[in-house]
């Protein structure tokens, strides 16, 4: 893992296989246990507290978004990470977490450090005002990590951002959305829904 020299086809395969629980529990060994770091600062408005995404729902994700090793993968409120580090181990694609709570950040970034991965990182900042400026972005991931005028400000980032790029937009436990760009594409899974920008597709 920490060459890059894994299969990543095949590292996806194997975790397939395995029933969730299985799964959760080797990403926890891998990446870290999912107890949230205390936060240094208040939430603002509009956003949550963390809590970890299921594993399984993140490997469908990439799975179905063919996410490759050539592209951009971005969680907005990404937490303690697991979700990037997923996206960065099973599909060699660049990985980034934009998180507010500057401990989280910290403690995401250790343990990417610690693993020594190449093209994972993770920024603080408020993701509804960072979006925008993720231009190179293929896929954009978000589990539930704000509503209101937060949401609001991402929906129209990515708005901008469909006309300019292919891209996919993930979203768990979160409310349908309308963006112009965007449509929505089939899931199997039901707290995650999946849009795809219209005006290139892959």
């Amino acid at each position: 893992m920490r060459r890059g020299e894994l299969d990543h086809a095949q590292l996806r395969a194997s975790l397939r296989a395995l029933p969730e629980a299985q799964l959760e529990a080797w990403v926890d060994a891998r990446w870290g246990p999912a107890e949230a770091a205390h936060p240094d600062a208040p939430l603002p408005r509009g956003s949550v507290p963390y809590l970890p995404c299921p594993a399984a729902t993140v490997l469908y994700a990439l799975e179905r978004t063919q996410v490759a090793a050539d592209q951009v993968f971005v969680d907005l409120g990404s937490g303690l990470g697991r979700v990037a580090f997923m996206a960065r181990l099973l599909t060699g694609a660049g990985a980034m977490g934009v998180e507010l709570q500057a401990d989280l950040v910290r403690e995401s970034q250790r343990r990417a450090d610690a693993l020594e991965l190449p093209h994972l990182r993770f920024i603080e900042g408020d993701a509804s005002r960072l979006a925008e400026r993720l231009a190179l972005a293929s896929v954009f991931f978000m589990y539930c990590p704000f509503s209101g005028e937060p949401l609001r400000r991402v929906q129209a980032a990515l708005q901008g951002h469909a006309r300019r790029r292919q891209s996919w937009l993930c979203c768990v436990d979160m409310p349908r959305l309308q963006i112009e760009g965007f449509e929505s594409v089939h899931s199997e899974r039901p707290e995650l829904d999946l849009y795809r920008s219209r005006s290139r597709r892959g």
